[in-house]
């Protein structure tokens, strides 16, 4: 019986690879039809996981797998989050049905104004002075109250926020304390620097 995972053909029998070729000739004759696509994989994604340059191989994949009726889409190691050290198993559960494409809303879940964020910022920064509000005008399209619903992903991801605002902030300011080189413009002068401060916003 042939692998449930098949990287490679070192370990199949004469009989299996054969069976492969054999498996093949069907599909010959769809190359010369002007529509070239099947539904054997139709409602399927495949997702194609590169972790070296590919041009033959990728393309390849990619027209095998649509020309079977699935969706497919090729993701390289530079260009995912597995450069930022998330895990292959990780990737692949992000990208794995029925929830892949949906948003969903990642927050407290509760109203935090301007100016409860420039308070608390200025309390645990030890920012001095106090911030200038209206400098830009309210538009017609923005929302008064604008924060994050959490419904839904409680209810499919399980998660809801365990830290508020202010201790997040303050475990931030922390961080940075213990990672200095991580600051732009160093943490040590940006809060050991008294100076006004203003806040661009319509509220």
């Amino acid at each position: 019986m042939m692998p449930e995972g098949l990287l490679g053909i070192e370990g199949l029998e004469r009989a299996e690879i054969e069976a492969i070729l054999e498996r093949a000739k069907d599909f010959q004759p769809l190359q010369n039809q002007s529509f070239k696509r099947l539904d054997l994989l139709r409602g399927k994604m495949i997702v194609n996981l590169f972790f070296e340059a590919s041009t033959r191989t990728r393309t390849s994949f990619e027209i095998a797998a649509k020309r079977l009726g699935a969706d497919a889409i090729s993701i390289t190691a530079a260009g995912s989050s597995v450069s930022k050290g998330e895990t292959l198993i990780d990737t692949a559960l992000n990208l794995h049905e029925p929830h892949f494409g949906e948003s969903f809303n990642v927050g407290s879940g509760h109203k935090t104004t301007i100016a409860e964020v420039a308070n608390i910022a200025a309390e645990i920064f030890s920012i001095a002075g106090q911030p200038a509000y209206g400098a830009m005008e309210r538009r017609k399209w923005d929302i008064v109250d604008w924060f994050s619903d959490q419904e839904k992903t409680a209810e499919v991801l399980r998660w809801k926020a365990r830290t508020d605002f202010r201790e997040g902030l303050r475990k931030t300011a922390d961080w940075y304390q213990t990672e200095p080189h991580a600051a732009f413009p160093p943490l040590w002068l940006a809060t050991r620097t008294p100076r006004p401060f203003q806040l661009c916003t319509n509220g």
